[in-house]
């Protein structure tokens, strides 16, 4: 599935229904996806991106997305979302996780590389970063970076490594938490 980068898609589903996002499918223009169930499997987000969950399973998704412009990521279901399980994904701009009544637990079990800002700003609940055995978050841009949030509800980050270019800095503009390692 290919579409072009004049024509936003919005889509809403709803009941039980799942959103399966394969590798091949490529999104040009900004997407706008709800849906009860989310599967993220390797979809490739060239254009801003807002992605809601609305249901009370909890959703897996094996990762090997690559999102290339400003991305939302909201859970707005009760069940957890699980994004990079598997295979990485790859956030090369600004990425904001909402976690309202469900969790979301990015770089889910993977090694997925951030190159823009993190942002938990809006959530309800805390976001917890990298909680597999193998889960962790790679900084990795060539600009100055920041994670972003509410110190009522600051990110858990359980593995991170900095390996920024260029002279670039990390600054944290919310107490964050690393209980696992941090590689600078």
């Amino acid at each position: 599935i290919q579409n072009d980068a004049t024509t936003p898609l919005s889509l809403t589903l709803t009941g039980t229904a799942s959103l399966r996002i394969y590798s091949g499918t490529v999104f040009t223009g900004t997407v706008d996806f709800t849906a009860p169930n989310i599967y993220l499997n390797g979809g490739d987000f060239k254009s801003t991106t807002n992605i809601t969950k609305t249901g009370a399973t909890d959703n897996t998704s094996n990762g090997g997305n690559i999102f290339r412009a400003s991305t939302t990521i909201t859970n707005n279901g009760t069940g957890t979302i699980k994004v990079g399980d598997v295979i990485l994904d790859q956030y090369m701009a600004n990425v904001t996780f909402v976690a309202n009544t469900g969790d979301i637990v990015p770089s889910s079990n993977s090694n997925s590389t951030f190159s823009g800002d993190i942002s938990t700003v809006g959530s309800t609940r805390s976001v917890s970063f990298a909680t597999g055995a193998s889960g962790r978050v790679t900084l990795n841009g060539n600009t100055p970076q920041s994670i972003e949030g509410s110190a009522s509800y600051p990110p858990t980050i359980h593995r991170i490594s900095v390996a920024k270019g260029g002279g670039s800095n990390l600054t944290l503009n919310v107490p964050t938490t690393v209980s696992g390692d941090l590689t600078l």
